[in-house]
């Protein structure tokens, strides 16, 4: 074996038992404190945390699935979605400034500190452009590139090591789950693909009114930067219940069947974290729904 490819096993090997580490622990505290589904459940949240944005992932995937996880892991995992720990402000000031390759302060009039969501590959922050416009900034997390493929090239590696008829491989096809996470996570990592699928992405909704998608800053975008229009709103969750919500819920649903069964381009990341509900120009029991994240694909 070539010295290369031993060092990159070298690492990989000591990711995994890093990866061993983190959920004994987890394991025995949760053994610890009681046996309750409650207590599991926040335990395994906080172990996919710690380990980074691609365990994280799967956390949040398997959150969007009520019909096979106990509520209290969908409860605890949604946090996933958009509410873990945020990068501190100087973390997301360091990473705008080398994307915008100037001062923050030279683009941005104001930057809220707080953020509006915290996800697992980026987190995203209200601003204020120096014309006056408000806008919505998506930081990537300094990390995420390097965390996220150091974990696929360990998940694939594993993938590649099961024997084709072993009865893990008869139950479950690991290589292609691996290979579809792997594909997904590439991809959102160059936020310049999310902002070409949001200037697609209104086409897919036309003749649903009640949706919309926020308009791209094109020239502030790169790959670890998204700038795009501030929609106000409320998490999806807290959209107040009456006709109108009914009408935009309709509406959402009868747009991903078209996307997906006759477009074949669908927004694909549709858990509660991406979208917000806003209330509509003309009555404030109007509302709608607006993707704050647009990342998008084809299907095959």
């Amino acid at each position: 074996m070539a010295r290369g490819e031993t060092a990159v096993e070298g690492r990989l090997l000591g990711r995994a038992a890093e990866i061993g580490r983190v959920l004994a622990r987890h394991l025995r505290e949760a053994r610890s404190e009681d046996a309750s589904d409650a207590t599991r459940a926040r335990r395994l949240r906080a172990a996919l945390e710690e380990l980074g944005p691609t365990f994280a992932k799967l956390g949040q995937i398997a959150s969007t699935r009520a019909d096979l996880l106990p509520v209290a892991y969908v409860v605890e995992l949604e946090q996933l979605q958009d509410r873990v720990p945020p990068m501190q402000e100087a973390e997301v000031v360091a990473v705008m400034e080398r994307a915008l390759g100037v001062p923050w302060e030279d683009v941005f009039e104001s930057i809220e500190p707080t953020p509006l969501a915290a996800g697992t590959i980026g987190q995203v922050h209200r601003a204020t452009l120096e014309g006056g416009e408000r806008v919505v900034v998506k930081v990537q997390r300094a990390t995420a590139a390097d965390d996220v493929l150091r974990d696929l090239g360990l998940l694939e590696a594993f993938a590649a090591r099961i024997p084709a008829g072993s009865v893990l491989r008869r139950i479950v096809d690991v290589p292609a789950i691996v290979d579809h996470l792997a594909s997904s996570l590439r991809r959102e990592l160059d936020f310049r693909l999310e902002a070409a699928n949001a200037d697609r992405l209104p086409e897919a909704i036309a003749g649903y009114p009640l949706l919309g998608v926020p308009r791209i800053h094109h020239g502030l975008t790169s790959a670890r930067l998204l700038v795009m229009e501030l929609v106000d709103g409320v998490p999806i969750r807290e959209a107040p219940a009456g006709d109108g919500r009914r009408d935009a819920a309709r509406q959402l649903l009868e747009s991903y069947y078209r996307q997906i069964l006759e477009d074949g381009f669908f927004h694909a990341d549709p858990h509660p974290g991406t979208c917000s509900g806003r209330t509509g120009a003309s009555s404030s029991s109007t509302w709608g729904w607006s993707a704050r994240s647009s990342r998008a694909c084809a299907s095959s």
